[in-house]
């Protein structure tokens, strides 16, 4: 298959990803008497449009996407420009006599109740390129304070023991003072996003929860495993699988996804450093890496028990509460099993956890290697 062929193909998949996509957004979201008013558009996809995405109602019907979203961006940016567009679809649907502008009080009510981004068109920055500060507006009133917890957490990982847990409480304190302002801000969406980490799978990986845990506890992030499209090499097709998504305030979710990164890298070079006799096999690989995940929970704690400012973080945020409920609507509780552990590993990786370091990577960008692409 040529360059040109495949690279149709690989549209015409995502294509019909999206479809599953837009249906279970309807289905979850709308009532029946609501689905009823609303068809499923026709997918275009347009190598020459001066913006991501844009709704063609009338008799044309059609949701139209630019070709460098499926190609150049991760699957959860591409979904955030699908849910603006579907509430601009909305709004002629379901309030065709409306006289209010595109993007009025009525438009901005439908992109709550679809957990859409009121901004996600035009020339907006996709999400994946807000998570990278170097992307952002250089006069962003909130760069100080992410230069502030950027130059703390690059100071914890180059102190001693008790100066890096000091700077790394330092840079939580601050970001929970922040938060405080930016709760009493008003508007749609109140600066709220959701992003995937990692790469699609097709099982869940029990460590990948854990840590999610830990980002919900100790960064004011919420967690949630979500199902996502992914190109499965192995059998050359697209699959779906799953993937662990956090929603926040941007700033809390850059810093959340940071230290997702940071500590499968620790992980990673740790398990590797260890004796070759305590390595092989996938359970022990996992043990290892609960064992890291809990061990930096304990710094974690001991912080919190010294910081006042540190239960900031943990004592929840209603904004991103709405958010969340209206993104996810039908979420419930899963059942934890208990796990049969290799203590050998496991009590290996507590000791490694317990000396983390946050690396830098933030401020200039070198936190996350760029857009993650859908193929």
């Amino acid at each position: 298959m040529d360059k040109g062929a495949g690279k149709q193909w690989f549209i015409r998949q995502a294509v019909e990803d999206l479809r599953w996509e837009w249906r279970g957004i309807i289905h979850q979201r709308l009532t029946e008497r609501e689905q009823s008013l609303v068809s499923e558009p026709m997918f275009v996809v347009h190598a020459d449009m001066t913006q991501w995405g844009r709704w063609r109602g009338g008799a044309l019907r059609q949701l139209e996407l630019h070709e460098r979203l499926l190609l150049e961006h991760p699957w959860y940016a591409v979904v955030d420009v699908l849910r603006h567009e579907m509430a601009h679809q909305l709004r002629e649907c379901l309030y065709p006599n409306s006289t209010e502008t595109p993007h009025g009080p009525l438009f901005r009510k439908l992109c709550e109740r679809l957990g859409a981004n009121p901004a996600a068109s035009g020339h907006y920055p996709t999400i994946d390129q807000q998570m990278r500060p170097d992307d952002a507006a250089e006069d962003n009133p909130r760069s100080a304070l992410m230069t502030r917890v950027q130059k703390l957490l690059t100071l914890a990982e180059r102190a001693e023991s008790h100066e890096a847990e000091a700077a790394l409480a330092k840079a939580r304190s601050l970001m929970a003072k922040h938060d405080l302002d930016e709760s009493a801000l008003e508007g749609a969406g109140n600066g709220f996003v959701s992003v995937c980490l990692g790469q699609a799978r097709l099982r869940r990986r029990c460590e990948d929860g854990v840590l999610g845990i830990l980002l919900q506890d100790f960064w004011g992030v919420k967690t949630l495993w979500v199902s996502e499209p992914f190109w499965d090499a192995d059998n050359s097709q697209f699959r779906r699988g799953w993937n662990l998504e956090i929603s926040g305030r941007l700033d809390r979710v850059r810093v959340a996804a940071y230290v997702y990164d940071y500590l499968w890298r620790y992980i990673e070079r740790g398990w590797n450093a260890l004796p070759k006799q305590m390595r092989g096999g996938q359970r022990k690989r996992r043990d290892y890496a609960l064992g890291v995940i809990h061990g930096f929970r304990t710094v974690l704690e001991r912080q919190d028990a010294q910081e006042d400012t540190a239960a900031v973080i943990k004592k929840g945020d209603a904004g991103l509460e709405d958010y969340f409920a209206a993104r996810h609507p039908s979420v419930r509780a899963g059942r934890r099993t208990a796990l049969k552990r290799n203590q050998e590993q496991y009590v290996a990786g507590q000791a490694a956890g317990r000396k983390v370091r946050i690396a830098p990577g933030l401020e200039n960008g070198q936190g996350r290697s760029g857009p993650r692409l859908l193929n």
